[in-house]
């Protein structure tokens, strides 16, 4: 599919649920191969939306070919420890999160985890429910695979995004580097216990 499409398509959501956004019907799935697309393109316009103001051009050209390419995903996809659940709006793609099993991080001392590696949601429906949805279908997972917590970085200036976790029970257990393009940046970790 086209860029265009992507965006027409991800545009379309919004006439869905009607002209006012309410009682938005989401879906949860698990993603196929044939999604992979479209997920590349989303994961491209939300990572552009919600940084590309405060990052280089450079930087941000840089880690958008880095993270989200085509093959990138693919590989993603074929990973068997990562499962990536998509979330939609009469069949549109409103979103994704991405999970990864046996990833560790030093400030978490439980030992099984599963890390919340992205929460994506298409921008014109942040605060509309989906990355709510989409949490409580990766807490599910983790507590179906006996997970200790499940746990997440996210940038320390991304205030919108840590008062999301906060609200959904996740503490702040430490940090570690977050290197986009060129440029050193710090991730808080967040942590939800499931025991």
């Amino acid at each position: 599919m086209e860029r265009a499409g992507l965006e027409h398509s991800f545009t379309r959501v919004l006439r869905i649920s009607g002209k006012q956004l309410v009682d938005l019907n989401i879906d949860i799935r698990r993603a196929q191969k044939s999604d992979l697309e479209t997920v590349a393109e989303l994961s491209r316009l939300s990572f552009k939306a919600a940084f590309a103001a405060v990052n280089t051009p450079e930087d941000m050209a840089s880690y958008l070919q880095q993270a989200f390419a085509p093959e990138v995903i693919a590989g993603e996809f074929s990973d068997l420890n990562g499962c990536f659940i998509l979330a939609e709006c009469g069949q549109e793609l409103a979103g994704y999160a991405k999970l990864r099993r046996d990833s560790q991080e030093v400030c978490i001392s439980a030992t099984q985890t599963i890390e919340l590696e992205r929460l994506y949601t298409v921008t014109e429906l942040i605060g509309r429910g989906v990355g709510a949805k989409l949490m409580q279908e990766a807490i599910r997972i983790a507590r179906e695979e006996h997970c200790e917590s499940i746990w997440l970085g996210v940038w320390e200036h991304n205030a919108d995004a840590i008062r999301f976790y906060q609200r959904q029970g996740f503490l702040d257990v430490g940090s570690h580097a977050f290197i986009l393009g060129e440029d050193r940046q710090i991730d808080r970790i967040m942590e939800f216990s499931l025991v």
